[in-house]
């Protein structure tokens, strides 16, 4: 949402945000750098209609051209607030996939039944775009595919010809949950010790799924570093601010994710001119070309992950170094942000028209 924010700024487009989870800034200062106003509420409990009539009440006084909704329950407080007078044209946008929303499909079922009152839906991958279309044929002339962005001022390669280093440094990137696949990480590290005899050193950036069942599953993988001697090769980083550097510092993204929707930190690491090994899931296999600009595995299979790390582990330093230079060569053409602006401004001015 920021990067849009900041592309459509450069192009003279004004933007204001709305939210209702205020605490939740960690992009503020990028915002009140651009001077975009952000409009504030506080929601009191875990749905409210709150949210509904203060977007409306913005709305009616307010003189926009558009409205652009992330993620799903935002996506129907807009619109519900739309529902029953001419509000600007409304945009939501699906930013996960199905798989994420199994447990409680027909929550998500139900919640895509209100996009009739959207103009359009944007999703940020090929694989939800085709899956909605299949689930809800009546939508069809709704769905927009638009790939996320990549802000290339931050994400860049770095300016030393080689990464060589006497340590295999491997950043994973992600929050801490089931889902993102930490545990089938670790059994990978243990085979290509036991099996390949090689030490790698895991860094894991992002902050524990607030869940109790998320915290039950990170205790269970600190017990098993321990148990398995991996306390010095694996650390928790939390979040940071400074992940492109941290790209720039390491041998390759390792992305074990179960399912994504659009996997930014896969781009952001291509951007970087970073080598991606990943999950064979969704659209990753669009972006990392198996040999070309990594390497794909099954993230249900540890030995599929631990045997995709040391195939890029067993190519020369010459061959690391083009897969960087592949890989950031594809992030260049897929992931930019003029295109994923004049995208989104080419949606806004047909809805507009």
């Amino acid at each position: 949402m920021v990067l849009l924010a900041k592309g459509m700024c450069a192009n003279n487009h004004k933007i204001e945000f709305f939210i209702y989870h205020p605490a939740h800034d960690f992009y503020e200062s990028e915002l009140m750098a651009l001077n975009i106003k952000v409009h504030k509420y506080r929601k009191m409990s875990q749905f409210s209609f709150g949210p509904v009539f203060e977007i409306r009440k913005i709305l009616r006084n307010g003189d926009y051209d558009a409205v652009l909704a992330f993620m799903d329950v935002p996506g129907l407080y807009a619109e519900l607030a739309s529902f029953g007078w001419r509000s600007p044209p409304l945009v939501v946008s699906e930013r996960s996939t199905y798989i994420f929303h199994r447990d409680r499909m027909w929550k998500k079922r139900l919640a895509e039944q209100f996009h009739v009152l959207a103009d359009a839906v944007a999703c940020n991958s090929y694989n939800q775009s085709t899956l909605m279309a299949k689930a809800n044929p009546h939508l069809r002339g709704k769905i927009e595919t638009i790939l996320n962005g990549v802000d290339k001022n931050v994400f860049y390669p770095s300016n030393s010809v080689s990464r060589n280093d006497v340590s295999i440094k491997i950043l994973i990137v992600g929050r801490i949950d089931e889902g993102k696949n930490a545990l089938g990480a670790l059994k990978a590290l243990r085979i290509l010790r036991e099996k390949y005899g090689v030490e790698v050193l895991v860094s894991w950036v992002g902050k524990l799924n607030g869940s109790a069942a998320s915290k039950i599953y990170f205790d269970q993988i600190n017990e098993l570093t321990t148990d398995w001697k991996f306390d010095d090769n694996w650390c928790w980083v939390g979040e940071r601010t400074d992940v492109a550097d941290l790209m720039r510092e390491s041998s390759f993204l390792l992305h074990p994710s179960f399912y994504e929707g659009f996997a930014n930190v896969i781009c952001e690491a291509m951007s970087c001119g970073l080598p991606v090994i990943a999950g064979d899931v969704c659209d990753n296999s669009l972006f990392v070309k198996d040999g070309k600009t990594g390497f794909l595995f099954n993230p249900h299979d540890p030995e599929s992950i631990a045997r995709a790390i040391n195939d890029f582990l067993s190519l020369q330093e010459n061959e690391k170094a083009e897969m960087g230079q592949k890989a950031y060569a594809l992030a260049i053409q897929k992931f930019g942000l003029d295109a994923y602006v004049e995208s989104y401004e080419q949606l806004f001015s047909d809805l507009i028209d």
